[in-house]
């Protein structure tokens, strides 16, 4: 097998596993809504972009994706790299902010029950939701990992 069969291999093995967890999650009679935070996964969303933008790489992370489908064949060697670059700093904050809005999260419950005496167990709810963050950076870091693993196949057939 050669690595661009290996990458797509990759790629479809992590779609079907992420598809399958939602499927499973569904029909195990779990409240689906408690796996949703949006305000972490917008906040989250925005650093990375912000990061993304500052470094001047916010084109070069959406010129990976277009790697991963093959549409863009002919790139330069500095293409590439900056490609890589991209996936790689979306990765690493997606996951950084993941846990930081978890901290976050831990640290409003905290103050909550010194605050009001409440116990842990009354706040079992708000303190699974706060860990929603780990969870939400580990999968992002997990879905960007065969993009990131495609275009470093891509870069080093054209060295």
């Amino acid at each position: 097998m050669d690595k661009v069969k290996i990458g797509k291999f990759i790629a479809q093995m992590t779609s079907v596993i992420g598809v399958g967890c939602v499927v499973l999650i569904n029909m195990g009679g779990y409240n689906s809504s408690l796996l949703l935070n949006l305000p972490c996964i917008l906040i989250m969303s925005i650093v990375t972009i912000m990061f993304l933008v500052v470094t001047g790489i916010f084109k070069d992370f959406f010129r990976a994706f277009a790697i991963v489908c093959n549409k863009n064949k002919e790139l330069q060697k500095w293409q590439i790299k900056r490609s890589v670059l991209a996936v790689e700093l979306a990765r690493k904050t997606w996951l950084i902010m993941g846990v930081l809005m978890s901290v976050q999260g831990y640290i409003s419950i905290l103050f909550l029950i010194g605050q009001s005496g409440n116990s842990f167990a009354n706040n079992a709810m708000n303190i699974a939701i706060a860990t929603l963050g780990i969870l939400y950076g580990v999968i992002g870091y997990l879905v960007l990992l065969p993009v990131k693993i495609r275009v470093e196949i891509m870069e080093k057939e054209n060295d």
